[in-house]
């Protein structure tokens, strides 16, 4: 009976498996199913890539390995070593997260959800899978996100926190389009960026965190760009202290509280920010 190589019920989310036996018969049949790609590999070098469909492994279908085991007499004959990689090639999720600064050195926290696929899967196996050493789900989601954050922390260093904030709805885009192209490196797509949370800790009078405080509260499930607009707007209290204009007069501070807790009222249902008005009303006693 003929070896067979398949990836056999994989579990959800997972994004890569490796075939446990590296001898491989000739005339072993591999399987491989629409959302998969199976890559061949010896001595860390990435060989030949299978896309869907039964194959029955000849020297026709394996030309590249081939060109390497046609050194050994007798090769034809006898099983081959080589590690089969499969490689799903649907959408997966990436949760990220991180701290950095703005240009004006401010000091920011991250994070959100991004979703990507496997485009390049030759590409994929031979930085990622190969280069890393990396054959289980759990490292390879361990080294995307650490890859990941360092990409964005860069980028979010070159903006202004007013670009970020005054701009709110752009940030997804920007990041977007600057992180696909490193992404593609590594034979990845970078699908899309959903709900960046930035949260800057505004300091007041160099001891209290206001917007990143009440910021951590909000709910994941809500767009967290649009729902920092109200954080922004209670923020600029603040920022004329930081500016050397002096702290913001009992009324100012009054007056923008209550903006914040209407627009938070009408938002609390749909997007789950009660924990934002628990802290609302820690902020009174700063101004004495």
């Amino acid at each position: 009976m003929p070896q067979v190589i398949q990836w056999v019920n994989p579990k959800e989310g997972e994004i890569i498996w490796r075939y446990p036996v590296d001898r491989i018969e000739w005339g072993a049949q591999l399987i491989v199913e629409e959302w998969q790609a199976a890559v061949f590999m010896r001595d860390g070098k990435v060989y030949d890539v299978f896309r869907a469909g039964r194959h029955a492994l000849t020297t026709a279908n394996l030309p590249l390995l081939t060109q390497v085991l046609s050194r050994l007499a007798g090769f034809e004959k006898s099983p081959f070593t080589a590690v089969v990689v499969y490689v799903s090639l649907k959408q997966h999720q990436l949760p990220f997260g991180g701290r950095g600064q703005t240009v004006e050195l401010a000091p920011i926290q991250f994070y959100g959800t991004a979703w990507f696929r496997v485009a390049d899967p030759a590409l994929f196996v031979t930085q990622v899978v190969g280069g890393q050493n990396i054959y289980t789900t759990e490292d390879l989601q361990k080294f995307l996100r650490g890859y990941f954050n360092e990409l964005l922390m860069a980028e979010l260093s070159k903006q202004s926190i007013f670009t970020i904030y005054g701009n709110l709805d752009q940030v997804s885009f920007i990041a977007k389009n600057v992180l696909d192209p490193n992404m593609r490196r590594i034979g990845l797509e970078l699908r899309n960026i959903n709900n960046i949370y930035v949260i800057q800790n505004a300091v007041f009078n160099g001891q209290h965190h206001f917007a990143g405080q009440a910021g951590q509260h909000i709910d994941g499930q809500a767009n967290g760009i649009k729902q920092l607009a109200v954080i922004y707007r209670m923020k600029q209290c603040f920022l004329r202290f930081r500016h050397g204009k002096g702290p913001v007069s009992k009324e100012t501070f009054t007056r923008q509280t209550k903006t914040v807790h209407q627009q938070t009222q009408r938002r609390r249902k749909r997007a789950g920010m009660a924990g934002l008005m628990q802290h609302l009303g820690e902020f009174k006693p700063l101004l004495g």
